[in-house]
């Protein structure tokens, strides 16, 4: 399903052949480009030859860049189906500034219901509601007995890294290192579906940042936050919160 989903966003996800395949051995469509891994190492030993090379085939790394990033985002909140294993080795950078994935043997699925947790706990954050935040972090590592007063001690400091920017101006990434450093701090099991988010969006981070340093991470996920807030209200409630969260968005 999720290389379907690529491709039909226009991203490159080889096609498999499973009758010319055996038990152990997996056939698919050849892809030809540059692997991530490849660019991402010779852009810190020879970063001349690399600019040199993006000039000569026409390669536009930010623009490279932004399309990963918007897949990554896609593929964990809207078609709720990730690649569960999305290091640079698994990147193809192909001609005309294509993108594409391979191996797809661990895919990640997000639940409708995790996806409004998600929201709830951003919304939280944002607020400065510690309970709410404690709460639902002990709810994912299946309510084990701790230090609650402690918890809510690192919780508060938490808080207070992104109690200045607008709720839309909030980086996905930021949040979830903070959030899930403090699960492993407490000894806190993550669930699956949650550890593979977190390992997406540190890579789509990392994609990011390699590709084009300058790029507004938390610029582009604005969209991203206005649909997850517009699933979590019902249309009866959103005009009580709505215009609450939009006012933060757009502030």
């Amino acid at each position: 399903r999720l290389p379907r989903k690529l491709r039909n966003t226009k991203l490159c996800a080889p096609r498999p052949f499973p009758d010319d395949g055996t038990n152990d051995v997996l056939v698919t469509e050849y892809v030809t480009g540059v692997l991530l891994a490849h660019y991402i190492e010779m852009s810190a030993s020879d970063p001349e030859q690399v600019e040199a090379w993006c000039l000569e085939n026409n390669m536009e790394p930010r623009r490279v860049g932004r399309k990963l990033y918007r897949s990554f985002m896609r593929q964990l909140f809207e078609d709720s189906l990730s690649h569960g294993d999305p290091h640079p080795g698994n990147v193809f950078w192909m001609e005309g500034n294509q993108v594409g994935f391979i191996d797809f043997g661990s895919v990640g699925f997000l639940s409708g219901a995790r996806r409004q947790e998600i929201v709830r706990l951003i919304f939280a954050i944002a607020n400065g509601q510690i309970d709410k935040v404690a709460d639902l972090l002990l709810d994912w590592a299946g309510n084990p007995l701790v230090d609650r007063a402690q918890l809510g001690m690192d919780l508060d400091e938490l808080i207070a890294e992104f109690s200045g920017p607008a709720l839309a101006g909030i980086d996905f990434a930021a949040i979830f290192v903070r959030v899930f450093g403090l699960l492993r701090d407490y000894r806190l099991v993550l669930p699956p579906d949650l550890a593979i988010l977190l390992r997406t969006l540190l890579t789509a981070e990392g994609f990011v940042r390699s590709l084009a340093p300058d790029y507004n991470i938390a610029e582009e996920t604005k969209p991203i936050v206005m649909q997850l807030f517009a699933e979590r209200f019902s249309i009866g409630a959103a005009r009580d919160h709505l215009a609450k969260v939009r006012s933060g968005l757009l502030d």
